[in-house]
């Protein structure tokens, strides 16, 4: 199984079953979500997103779009100060959040 926040590839225990793509998304409709954290307290902040889904998925973020192929990676840099929030044709979509001050770096789900 691969880490992440939904099931997105697994093999059963016996290693006679595997499947990808169980994540759903849509053409039809966005999915919206803001980050909880303050990121103010940050030089910059920059969003990994990956894509969990079998088809590729769109990603809406600071006006800008972004195609994900199929299991691909993408990173958004991002201003700090204000709330962030991105909307997504993929359902329970959560980047990794590098969050930079100085020489650190501070790594968290979103």
């Amino acid at each position: 199984m691969v880490h992440g926040n939904t099931l997105v590839a697994w093999n059963s225990l016996d290693g006679g079953k595997s499947g990808m793509g169980i994540t759903e998304s849509t053409i039809f409709r966005r999915f919206s979500y803001s980050l909880q954290f303050d990121p103010s307290v940050y030089d910059g902040v920059d969003l990994v997103f990956v894509n969990p889904c079998s088809k590729k998925i769109k990603i809406y973020i600071n006006g800008s779009k972004i195609v994900l192929a199929p299991f691909a990676v993408a990173v958004a840099e991002t201003d700090s100060g204000s709330m962030i929030s991105y909307e997504s044709t993929c359902a329970f979509l959560r980047p990794l959040v590098m969050g930079k001050k100085n020489e650190f770096i501070d790594c968290f789900h979103g």
